[in-house]
């Protein structure tokens, strides 16, 4: 299983860097690109790639993967996602993991 971690990772990792995506620095999970002005932010966790981003990055990485559009979701790995609708904020809680 190792290995086959090991493959998902370099594949991952090298379809990214092609579509311009930055790791950070401070958690290498998580990769961002500029695209046309709009920022794309992914986290991968396992085998799952989260992400909050523009149509045409949705599209670059349906290109290269096949993906599943869960829509907005509410809650990720215990955290509750919420976002203003007014100025576009976006805030993780983590209120449900604790109740």
């Amino acid at each position: 299983m190792m290995q086959g971690a090991y493959d998902w990772f370099y594949l991952l990792d090298n379809v990214f860097a092609a579509l311009r995506y930055y790791q950070s620095k401070a958690n290498s999970c998580v990769r961002s690109c500029l695209i046309n002005g709009k920022y794309t932010l992914t986290s991968t966790h396992m085998d799952d790639v989260f992400g909050a981003s523009t149509t045409e990055a949705k599209a670059e990485l349906d290109h290269c993967f096949e993906i599943k559009d869960l829509e907005t979701p509410s809650i990720i790995l215990g955290m509750k996602i919420s976002q203003d609708s007014v100025t576009g904020s976006i805030s993780l809680t983590q209120k449900t993991y604790l109740e």
